[in-house]
């Protein structure tokens, strides 16, 4: 878990066909408003990871958003 301020984006459409399993992160707001932040997938030879969060320096620079992002490219690179 890590707090940062960043841009949050509330999707307007659903992710149930991806399962709770493929999410990533959640953005919550300060009235406790949740929302997928990030999630992957894998289709057929290829995957897809899609990260909402670093908009904002502090949101970028997070070291927990640094950390998540070279972890997803070592994953889409099949790295690990």
């Amino acid at each position: 878990d890590y707090a940062v301020r960043d841009e949050q984006h509330f999707l307007s459409y659903s992710l149930d066909y991806l399962g709770p399993e493929h999410v990533l992160l959640r953005s919550v707001d300060s009235d406790g408003k949740g929302s997928p932040a990030g999630w992957w997938r894998e289709i057929s030879k290829g995957r897809l990871v899609y990260l909402a969060p670093g908009h904002t320096p502090e949101g970028l620079g997070n070291p927990m958003m640094q950390r998540l992002i070279v972890n997803s490219l070592n994953w889409l690179l099949k790295k690990n």
